[in-house]
């Protein structure tokens, strides 16, 4: 079994042609998931593909966003990777557009999806994670 991370966004960049050394964007290849909201919808996946289990993946009831912990050893490569698609996710963002994602794990029915908006002022590039079987809605915070 493993992760798959889809994300959707209203902005115009081309994310498959992002020359990125660990992260790779590839077209959404199944039907589009009604839970995203925008149009151009992107699978997320690393430069083995297939899957998107090598990002900084977390199954927790209580996401709450912060640097990798002793207890919880991550990859340097899977936090790399991480890091370069949170700049993305912040380029898009920051830059007017609206983007969202859904980490899933495989088989899980999509209505038991939770959901939670993110602030782009409480997160950064060292303290991102993706969530199992979460869905997030990316603003910047105006106040």
């Amino acid at each position: 079994m493993c992760y798959s991370i889809y994300l959707s966004t209203e902005s115009p960049t081309d994310l498959q042609a992002l020359e990125l050394e660990y992260a790779r964007f590839e077209p959404n290849p199944v039907v589009p998931f009604p839970i995203l909201q925008y149009a151009k919808q992107w699978f997320l996946t690393r430069e083995f593909g297939d899957c998107s289990c090598h990002f900084r993946c977390l199954s927790t009831d209580e996401p709450c966003f912060g640097p990798s912990e002793d207890w919880f050893e991550a990859d340097e490569d899977d936090v790399a990777a991480t890091r370069q698609v949170f700049e993305v996710i912040r380029g898009i963002v920051e830059g007017g557009y609206g983007l969202d994602l859904m980490c899933i794990w495989e088989g899980t029915d999509i209505g038991s999806i939770r959901r939670r908006e993110v602030k782009m002022n409480e997160v950064n590039e060292t303290t991102f994670w993706f969530f199992e079987n979460y869905y997030f809605s990316f603003r910047v915070d105006s106040g």
